[in-house]
Formats: C-alpha cells, sequence, structure tokens
C-alpha cells in the first residue's frame, strides 16, 4: 500500500515538471516517509515474531505439561490396576478361609499378602474397613451365629 503511494508520487513528479527544487524535495519527503514506513514495518514484524517466539514457547510447556499428566495418568491406572488385583486375590483368599477350601488358601502367602493390603489401604479406608467388619459381625451375631456377639441388641429390641 506504501510502495504504491510512493510510485503515485513518483510518478506524478516525474510527468509535472514544475521546477528541479521542488521535485527534489518532493523526492526527499517522499523517500523519508517510505523510510518511517519501512521503520514501522520492521517494529511490527519484530513485534509479530516476538509473540510468535513467545506462543511457540508456551506451547512447547502445554505439550511437555501434557505428556507428564499422561504419564502420570498411565502410571495411576497401572498402580490402580494392581491394587485391584491384589483385592481381588485377597477376597478369594479370605472367601477361601472362610469356606475351609485349604487348597485354594494355600495358593496365596498370607502374611505378604496382608502386609500389602495394609500398605495399600490408607487410615481413611482403613477406617471404612474396620467399620464393615464390625457392622457384618454385629448382624451375624443378631442372627444367632458365631463370635461373642450373640447377646448383641443391634436389631434394636431393647425390652427383651
Amino acid at each position: 500500500m506504501i510502495e504504491l503511494k510512493a510510485f503515485s508520487v513518483l510518478y506524478f513528479l516525474f510527468f509535472n515538471k514544475s521546477s528541479l527544487k521542488q521535485d527534489a524535495r518532493n523526492l526527499l519527503e517522499v523517500v523519508t516517509a517510505m523510510e518511517v514506513a519501512l521503520e514501522w514495518e520492521r517494529e511490527m514484524k519484530r513485534v509479530m515474531e516476538e509473540s510468535l517466539w513467545d506462543d511457540e514457547s508456551a506451547l512447547q510447556d502445554k505439550l511437555q505439561e501434557r505428556s507428564t499428566l499422561m504419564a502420570d495418568k498411565e502410571r495411576m491406572l497401572a498402580d490402580i490396576e494392581t491394587k485391584e488385583k491384589l483385592f481381588d486375590d485377597f477376597m478369594i483368599f479370605i472367601e477361601a478361609v472362610e469356606i475351609k477350601d485349604l487348597e485354594k488358601a494355600q495358593n496365596f502367602d498370607e502374611k505378604d499378602m496382608k502386609f500389602e493390603m495394609v500398605q495399600i489401604l490408607d487410615e481413611e479406608s482403613m477406617v471404612v474397613l474396620v467399620e464393615t467388619v464390625v457392622s457384618t459381625q454385629a448382624i451375624e451375631g443378631t442372627k444367632g451365629g458365631r463370635g461373642g456377639s450373640e447377646g448383641c441388641n443391634a436389631g434394636g429390641n431393647i425390652g427383651n
């Protein structure tokens, strides 16, 4: 756009031979205007390149963050899968012990399995597990099951 204006001015000066001094001044004004426009274009290019570099850097940071998050997700999923497998094995072991299936129970290392389960369960999970076991024992006690809780009043019959 600027070049077209400069060309128009040069064309006008070339074909209008008013005076040589006037032509020289007009040419100097045109060249000065073109230098200013060129400097402005260079500055805009520099600003745009800096913006591009900043954007590329931000993109690289986001790609690195995504890569880290994806690796963390894969690691967590693998950890969850391992814990679920151990929990399933532990439940099979507990069931085998309860029904006195020694053949199935001997397939597991009891001490190692208990240690692994304790490592997996955090304090909050332990509380939930203990509450579940206590509730189960209280319910079994009201049905006349095993354990020392036959006299338990879990059914709500306070007057008897």
